[in-house]
């Protein structure tokens, strides 16, 4: 079985640190996490049975769903002013200015389901959006609408609308993940084009997008993916597993990046990401999470909110590094000779699809131990030779352009 050996590593060097992570949630009449957002140092978090805020950190919560129609939240989205809220719900968006009175802000649209109501190219956009769950893509210069529908390009599952991004300089791109791919428009919403020609399967089911410039980032069912020409091709970072949500955070000591969903990583450079070890975290997948100046918080499906603080997270950034290798390399095998196991090393410095087979003297295949995408890292797996005679056998990476020969002895 593969075993990566820098996570174990980098566990056993900081399990203080992560052991740390704790829950918090007094005040929480629901503990199904949807969504969340920070402003300055309140927190607030949109659950399946309300809207709730946190001015200590997440010590104590207040429920402040006032007189909004459906408490089942599907996003929540804040602004500068800690008092407005944009929240997003199967029956309708609705906005506040004082986190009691929520106005209806969707009237006109016929598909109600909303996912995202917000800016359409972030803070200092003049053009608001929705986004629904089967009814694709609507905006107004109106907070309030009214509405019109931008819909040119999506069909079928590209309707379920997950997640916006924006990004503006010469061009205004808005960017969207959908259930079925992610897509762009550069013409004020007018038509919508795809990003999916080298995304397949789950791969097209977008959960978030991260705009940077010219680089794309999109959360998918089967990893994290980046993209620096429009879609043409993607990076797997993650691979073969469910990633809610990606973020960047900003601050004077650390710039980083974190990915989360079925398991959390943290990057400090996009190209090698770090699994972070969550230690007393329950409740099923991560599907929200925020940072104020103290904490990273996160908001699970059923478990509620947790947090930990973010010097715990930056601090181990050298620990992290040092542990991550910077060439391709096949080691001995050790025991070697053996009967009738043995294990092998090998490391990639970065995401690769790695394939590791074992071969008699004469050239034939008798065992394929690796065949799968890694990410960077350091990297043991047993070989198990009972089956085979005495003799002299041959083992062979492939990663990407690098591929390594090396001999071991089965002796019975």
């Amino acid at each position: 079985m593969n075993k990566l050996i820098y996570m174990v590593i980098i566990i056993l060097s900081t399990t203080g640190i992560f052991a740390q992570w704790e829950a918090v949630n007094n005040g929480l009449t629901n503990l199904e996490i949807t969504s969340m957002f920070s402003a300055i140092d309140t927190m607030v978090v949109g659950s399946k049975n309300g809207i709730f805020k946190s001015l200590n950190d997440g010590d104590e919560w207040t429920n402040i769903s006032g007189n909004i129609p459906n408490t089942e939240i599907n996003d929540v989205r804040g602004g500068e002013d800690i008092n407005v809220i944009w929240a997003s719900t199967p029956t309708g968006a609705f906005f506040t200015l004082d986190q009691s009175n929520y106005l209806l802000a969707s009237s006109g649209i016929s598909n109600q389901n909303i996912g995202y109501y917000w800016l359409g190219e972030g803070e200092g956009s003049t053009n608001w959006l929705i986004g629904t769950k089967g009814g694709g893509m609507y905006s107004s210069p109106e907070i309030l609408g009214p509405w019109t529908e931008r819909n040119e390009g999506l069909s079928g599952d590209a309707l379920i609308i997950n997640d916006v991004a924006g990004y503006k300089e010469e061009v205004t791109y808005t960017i969207i993940g959908t259930d079925n791919g992610a897509y762009y428009t550069q013409d004020s919403l007018r038509t919508w084009l795809s990003l999916n020609a080298a995304l397949s399967g789950d791969q097209l089911k977008v959960n978030k997008v991260l705009f940077l410039g010219n680089l794309i980032l999109i959360a998918t069912d089967a990893g994290l993916f980046a993209s620096m020409d429009m879609g043409s091709s993607w990076l797997p970072f993650i691979v073969d597993e469910k990633i809610n949500l990606v973020g960047i955070h900003f601050s004077e000591s650390a710039v980083f990046y974190f990915a989360m969903g079925e398991k959390a990583y943290l990057s400090f450079d996009l190209l090698n990401w770090q699994p972070i070890p969550l230690t007393n975290v329950t409740g099923g997948n991560i599907t929200s999470a925020d940072l104020n100046s103290k904490y990273l918080f996160i908001g699970t499906e059923t478990g509620g909110v947790y947090r930990i603080k973010v010097d715990q997270i930056t601090n181990i950034e050298d620990d992290y590094l040092n542990n991550i290798p910077i060439n391709f390399s096949l080691s001995q095998n050790y025991p070697n000779p053996f009967n009738p196991t043995t294990s092998i090393e090998y490391s990639v410095p970065s995401s690769e699809y790695v394939s590791l087979k074992v071969y008699d003297i004469l050239g034939n295949e008798v065992a394929q131990l690796v065949n799968e995408s890694k990410n960077a890292g350091k990297y043991e797996v047993k070989f198990d030779a009972s089956n085979l005679t005495s003799g002299i056998y041959i083992y062979k990476i492939q990663a990407g352009s690098f591929n390594q020969v090396r001999k071991m002895m089965l002796i019975k």
